[in-house]
C-alpha cells in the first residue's frame, strides 16, 4: 500500500500537505506577474571546445505546481557566454532551472525568484554544478541558511548518538534555534527568512513552548509560504498551555486575517482535529462533514473528510484500540493483548524521513523519562530497505522495541488501524482505551499527554 509521508520543512502538518492538490484551482492567485533579473555568463571548458564560442547554451526556468507548466524564463547566451533576460512569476519560490545546449540537457538544479531581485551566474560547462556561482539577494541569504543546516545536521546525529547528556540537550537546541533566528533578522523578507524561522520554531517543539510560541508571533505572516504550519504549531501549543478554547479562538483569528484559500482551508481543518482530540468529537463529526460538503468537488478534501470521520468514529480519545498483531524483528509475534496492564506507544513511522530523525532525540528522551513508570514503545518502520533501517540505528541509540520492516506490507494492519500517513502513533492506556492517535503531529503533544498520564 501507498504510505504517504511528510515534506522536509514545509510539507510538516497533514492538511497542508493535502492542500497541495488545490494550487491548480485556488481563485487567489494574483493577476499580475513579478519579475526578476537575471544575467552571467557560462563558458566551457577548453578541454571540450577550444573555440571560445559559447553561444547557444540555454537557461530554462520553469513551474509546473499549475495545471500546465509555465516557462518563467528562457535565455539564451552569447558567443561570449553572456546572457540576460527577465523572469516572470507569481510568487517567491524556488524554481527549476535547466541547462540545455544542442538539446540535451547538461545540469539541473534551482534559482530562486523573488521581485525586484537581480541574480547572477557564472558557470563552465560540463561541470555546471560543481563551478556554479549565483549571487542576489535571495541567493546570498540561501545560501547562510544552507551552511546553516548542514552544521546542524551534524549536531543532531551527535543528539541521536546517545553521546550528549540528556539534560543538556535543552540548552543546545535553545542555542540552535537562536542561531536559526539570526537568519531571519540579518536577511529580512526572504526566503531564507522564512525557512530559517520555521527551522527555529521546529528546534523548540516539545522543549520551550513559551519560547516557540514567540518564535511564532513575530514571524506569523499570511504572506508566507509557511503560514498556516507555523500557525499550525501555534495552535498545538496554545490547546497544550491554554485549552481549546484559546486554541480555536486563536485559528479563527488567522482564519480571518489570511486571503488565501489553501491556508484558510488547512486551519479548519486543524481546527476539526483539535475538536477531535478533545471530548468534542461530536461537534468535530459534524464540522467535517460540512468541509466535505463545502469542496466535494475536490478529492483531496473528500479523501481527508472521509479519513477524518473514520478517526472520529473508531479511534477518539476513549474508544478502545482495536485488536492487532506485530510480527518483531526477532521473528516473535507481538499481539495486542500481550501489552494489556501498562500503557503503550504504538508509532508507525518512516526512519528515513528527515523529520523523524529530527524528532527522534525527543522521543528518546521521552521514553528514557517514561520507561521506569511502565511506558512501552514500539515502533513500526514502513522503510523496505533493512539495511536503511539498520543504518539508522547504528548512529542512534535505541532503547524499545522494533517491529519487523516487511510489516509495511500488511495492507490489513493499516486498513485496520485507518493509517494513511506517516508518522502515526497511538498512545494507549493499561486497560487498551486511546488516550489519543496522532496523525502526522508533532512528539511534542505525545509528551505533554504521557506527562499527564503519569503524573
Amino acid at each position: 500500500m501507498h504510505i504517504q509521508t511528510p515534506i522536509y520543512h514545509l510539507m510538516m502538518v497533514t492538511a497542508v500537505i493535502l492542500l497541495l492538490i488545490l494550487t491548480g484551482c485556488s481563485d487567489d492567485t494574483p493577476d499580475d506577474y513579478l519579475e526578476s533579473y537575471v544575467y552571467g555568463r557560462i563558458t566551457v571548458s577548453a578541454d571540450l571546445d577550444t573555440t571560445a564560442n559559447y553561444s547557444g547554451i540555454i537557461l530554462l526556468v520553469t513551474d509546473g505546481s499549475g495545471q500546465q507548466t509555465d516557462t518563467l524564463l528562457f535565455a539564451e547566451t552569447q558567443r561570449d557566454g553572456s546572457f540576460s533576460g527577465k523572469a516572470s512569476f507569481r510568487e517567491r519560490d524556488q524554481y527549476p532551472l535547466q541547462i540545455k545546449r544542442y538539446g540535451n540537457l547538461i545540469s539541473a538544479s534551482y534559482i530562486i525568484l523573488a521581485p525586484g531581485d537581480t541574480v547572477h551566474i557564472q558557470a563552465e560547462l560540463p561541470e555546471f554544478a560543481r563551478t556554479r556561482k549565483v549571487s542576489s539577494r535571495e541567493h546570498d541569504a540561501f545560501n547562510v541558511y544552507e551552511r546553516l543546516q548542514r552544521n546542524y545536521a551534524r549536531i543532531a546525529m551527535f543528539i541521536n548518538s546517545g553521546e550528549l547528556p540528556q539534560d543538556t540537550i535543552p540548552q543546545v537546541l535553545d542555542m540552535w534555534s537562536e542561531l536559526f533566528w539570526s537568519v531571519r533578522d540579518s536577511y529580512p523578507s526572504t526566503l531564507a527568512a522564512e525557512y530559517s524561522s520555521l527551522a527555529a520554531v521546529e528546534i523548540t517543539l516539545g522543549w520551550d513552548d513559551d519560547r516557540m510560541l514567540d518564535y511564532i508571533a513575530r514571524a506569523l505572516d499570511p504572506e508566507y509560504q509557511v503560514f498556516s504550519t507555523l500557525a499550525t504549531y501555534g495552535a498545538n501549543a496554545i490547546a497544550r498551555k491554554h485549552g481549546l478554547d484559546r486554541a480555536i479562538a486563536y485559528l479563527d483569528s488567522l482564519i480571518s486575517v489570511t486571503p488565501y484559500r489553501e491556508d484558510q482551508v488547512a486551519l479548519q481543518m486543524r481546527k476539526i482535529e483539535l475538536f477531535g482530540d478533545s471530548t468534542r468529537s461530536e461537534k468535530a463529526l459534524a464540522a467535517v462533514r460540512d468541509l466535505g460538503r463545502q469542496y466535494s468537488d475536490q478529492p483531496g478534501i473528500a479523501e481527508w473528510t472521509e479519513n477524518m470521520i473514520t478517526d472520529l468514529e473508531k479511534f477518539a480519545p476513549g474508544k478502545p484500540m482495536p485488536e492487532f498483531s506485530l510480527q518483531m524483528e526477532d521473528g516473535l509475534i507481538l499481539s495486542s493483548d500481550m501489552l494489556a496492564g501498562a500503557p503503550y506507544l504504538l508509532e508507525i513511522a518512516e526512519l528515513a524521513d528527515p523529520r523523524y530523525q529530527g524528532e527522534y532525540p525527543l522521543i528518546n528522551y521521552m521514553y528514557v523519562m517514561f520507561a521506569p513508570s511502565g511506558l512501552r514503545l514500539i515502533t513500526v518502520p514502513v522503510d523496505e530497505d533493512p539495511i536503511l533501517i539498520s543504518a539508522f540505528f547504528e548512529e542512534r541509540e535505541r532503547n524499545w522495541a522494533l517491529a519487523s520492516n516487511n510489516q509495511h506490507t500488511d495492507e490489513e494492519l493499516f486498513r485496520s488501524l485507518n493509517v494513511k500517513a506517516v508518522p502515526t502513533r497511538f498512545l494507549v492506556d493499561a486497560d487498551g482505551i486511546i488516550i489519543r492517535k496522532y496523525v502526522d503531529r508533532d512528539v511534542s503533544q505525545v509528551l505533554m499527554d504521557l506527562d499527564n498520564l503519569f503524573n
